[in-house]
């Protein structure tokens, strides 16, 4: 390991499986004597070639520091245009600063030609020396440096590649570029280097720089022996996990990070510890099954709904679809359609955020034919989709009719108990401590995160069935935002009492009083509340007009096809009033019974952080306890 230059000329002619630019180099000393010879020596090495001038100064790639990117470098010099060269050569040398080192060198070589990707491969994970592969490129602006300079909009991809999953590496590039930083190591007698590359469109690989790691001297070496350990355990809970279970439909799972409940939304791709089992305690390891079984799907008993892959939420989407069928479906129907729409999953990856709209059927709607045509297909028989059909029809009609025990109705009820308790609490000051945790953590299951999981499910329902109304040709996609636009929700309430905040018409006191729980973080101890701020005007509350001006009108033939479309699909007694009714309560409903258990969320917390407080833990600290 030597200057930028010298290991490149090091290099030159022992890589088989990559390629080094052809290079001049020389010193500022030898440049400072005798740059008319140079130029000349230059122009006959390279005969009319793009050249670039680069930097290799003594002290910029060391085995315990590194000064990458402090110097300049000048690109697409014409070999043959003398001003430009000695101009470009004078620069880089400015570059080095007053007190130069003559020693230093300046380093010539050929561009590399039609760049299709470049960027930097760590042979290590830098902070802690984990055992991956890091690739950062860019493959869009056909550009060398913009990884390196840190800049442009494609200069920020990522790949991992653990050291023993080489074999697993499906890209012609990127196993063509491994293949050539392992023959790097091997000559470089290191695994601990930081290489510069290059790829053209031809997927040749080209080696622009190599130094060494400087942050290994901080690194757990023990932390190779813990990642590997943990991809071990994962590898055979997923193995298992991949098997047939018992009671459950499909033969085997998909796990993703945003479908159903979505924890890389609400918790983090990688959430503490404290967020993390707070969100499973509260939510998915019993409510949203309670909720589901409360209006009659069919759900997965004695199976949490997320798991922990090394610190990574993921949804087992096979429990998903599961619990999306009505509880009465033949269970043979059932077990084809989880294992075509996990199947689906499968092949469409890029959908996992949008499985409850266009992979599985959820509810009951409208254009429900087209949609069995579609997400069911071949799947099962033309009998089968219609008791399929029928069954939907079913639920969805008795979840609507207002007396099922899984109703908006029964559900605001328990979620207006919750808030009452809140109510009573706050005025009699009641001062929470850590022995309550467990009563407050029951109470907000049983009045908070069930009835709200039942109101989130009838938001999808509405959702679902007003989308339908569009597809039926009987509103347009836009008077179906017109109309999801004009319900006022407790979101819409925060957005104007914040306006009025910002014009002095409501106190302070009077909108904490109100909004004060809330925090930008349900989850996360970390994130402060609302009345813990000294300036709360910038947690994401838009500036926006009050909805309710985009209230939808609709026409007298409009109101005629939703009496008959109710009708025709057997919703008897219920017409475009009752129907917009319903819309309205489960689009409002979802948002306000948020909004009242993550109150019960906010105090679990605070009891936590007083507690943590008594013992000395900052909230940091309690955020790595579950």
């Amino acid at each position: 390991m030597s200057t930028k230059a010298q290991t490149l000329k090091f290099l030159y002619d022992k890589l088989k499986n990559a390629h080094i630019c052809e290079a001049f180099i020389f010193t500022v000393n030898e440049w400072n004597n005798s740059h008319e010879d140079i130029v000349l020596g230059i122009q006959s090495k390279f005969t009319n070639s793009n050249l670039i001038i680069r930097s290799s100064a003594l002290n910029e790639d060391g085995l315990n520091a590194s000064m990458a990117g402090a110097f300049d470098s000048v690109k697409n010099i014409k070999s043959i245009d003398d001003k430009k060269l000695i101009s470009g050569i004078d620069h880089v040398i400015k570059s080095y600063g007053d007190n130069c080192n003559s020693d230093n060198e300046i380093l010539v070589q050929t561009m590399v030609p039609n760049v299709s990707m470049s960027g930097v491969v760590f042979t290590h994970e830098l902070n802690f020396g984990s055992p991956y592969y890091v690739i950062n490129y860019d493959d869009e602006s056909g550009l060398t440096d913009t990884v390196t300079a840190g800049d442009g909009e494609y200069a920020n991809r990522t790949l991992y590649i653990h050291r023993d999953a080489l074999k697993s590496i499906r890209s012609k590039r990127f196993n063509h570029l491994i293949v050539a930083i392992q023959e790097v190591e091997k000559i470089m007698d290191s695994k601990f280097l930081d290489i510069e590359f290059a790829i053209d469109e031809h997927v040749n690989i080209y080696i622009l720089q190599v130094r060494a790691i400087t942050t290994s001297p901080n690194w757990n070496r023990s932390i190779v022996n813990n990642v590997d350990s943990s991809i071990k355990g994962i590898k055979a809970f997923i193995k298992r996990k991949f098997q047939p279970i018992n009671g459950i439909y499909g033969d085997t799972t998909v796990f993703g990070q945003m479908p159903d409940w979505n924890p890389a939304e609400m918790i983090g791709r990688a959430p503490h510890a404290l967020a993390y089992s707070l969100y499973e305690k509260l939510i998915t390891d019993h409510a949203w099954r309670i909720a589901r079984k409360t209006m009659d799907y069919s759900v997965p008993e004695g199976q949490p709904l997320m798991v922990s892959l090394a610190g990574q939420p993921f949804i087992d989407t096979r429990l998903s679809f599961h619990s999306y069928l009505p509880k009465d479906l033949d269970s043979t129907i059932s077990k084809k359609l989880v294992n075509h729409w996990l199947g689906k999953l499968k092949n469409s990856p890029e959908l996992h955020d949008k499985i409850e709209f266009e992979i599985a059927i959820t509810t009951y709607s409208f254009d429900i034919d087209q949609k069995i045509e579609n997400l069911v297909g071949e799947s099962i028989s033309n009998s089968e989709k219609k008791i399929l059909k029928d069954a939907f029809l079913q639920q969805t009609k008795a979840l609507l009719s207002g007396k099922h025990e899984g109703s908006i109705d029964k559900a605001l009820k328990k979620i207006d108990l919750l808030d009452k308790s809140h109510k009573i609490r706050k005025k009699s000051r009641e001062m929470l401590n850590i022995n309550q945790l467990n009563f407050l953590i029951d109470e907000c299951i049983h009045y908070g995160t069930i009835p709200f999981s039942i109101l989130a499910r009838h938001g999808f329902i509405a959702k679902t069935l007003l989308n339908s109304l569009s597809l039926c040709g009987i509103l347009t996609a836009d008077e179906v935002n017109q109309v999801l636009a004009s319900i006022r929700t407790i979101a819409s309430d925060l957005v104007d009492d914040m306006n009025r905040l910002n014009t002095k018409e409501i106190s302070r006191d009077k909108f904490l009083d109100k909004y004060g729980h809330l925090r930008p973080g349900t989850y996360d101890i970390m994130s402060l509340r609302y009345d813990q701020m000294p300036d709360f005007s910038n947690v994401g509350v838009e500036n926006i007009k009050n909805k309710e001006t985009l209230k939808l009108e609709l026409t007298k033939s409009q109101k005629l096809a939703i009496d008959n479309v109710l009708n025709t699909n057997g919703f008897l007694g219920m017409d475009y009033k009752k129907f917009l009714t319903y819309i309205k309560q489960a689009t409002a409903g979802r948002e306000y019974g948020k909004f009242i258990f993550t109150n019960s969320v906010s105090n679990i917390l605070e009891i936590i952080t007083k507690y943590g407080e008594e013992h000395y833990l900052s909230r940091e600290e309690l955020s790595h306890i579950p």
